[in-house]
């Protein structure tokens, strides 16, 4: 087991909570890194073009970081028909509550005087 993770009992305890299956790449094989780097580097460019297209301070970056999962959790990929997210619930994702990111949003209180 990798050196960090000998004395966190508490974070392998959370990842068999959460059914999380953990893997760690032996030192000097960065090539089994591949799905992951190539992953992380499509949502990074996600992330930039959705920032780049607001006038959102560099703060709501996570925010954005967030969003570009959510929805390539929902999207399909090429090799596979289904989404992400039909794998691990089911059933298909509904995207009629996304809103394009950035846009201007209000809120409507019913009990405000106008």
């Amino acid at each position: 087991m990798a050196s960090f993770l000998k004395g966190s009992i508490e974070f392998l305890d959370y990842l068999k909570e959460h059914g999380i299956i953990f893997q760690y790449t032996p030192p000097g094989t960065r090539q089994l890194n591949g799905v992951c780097k190539r992953r992380n580097q499509t949502l990074m460019g996600i992330v930039r073009s959705m920032m780049s297209y607001t006038d959102l301070p560099i703060s709501f970056w996570g925010y954005a970081l967030l969003t570009a999962v959510y929805l390539l959790n929902r999207v399909p990929s090429k090799s596979i028909s289904k989404t992400p997210y039909e794998l691990w619930f089911g059933k298909k994702p509904s995207l009629y509550h996304v809103k394009i990111w950035g846009c201007p949003a209000y809120v409507k209180r019913p009990d405000a005087d106008m």
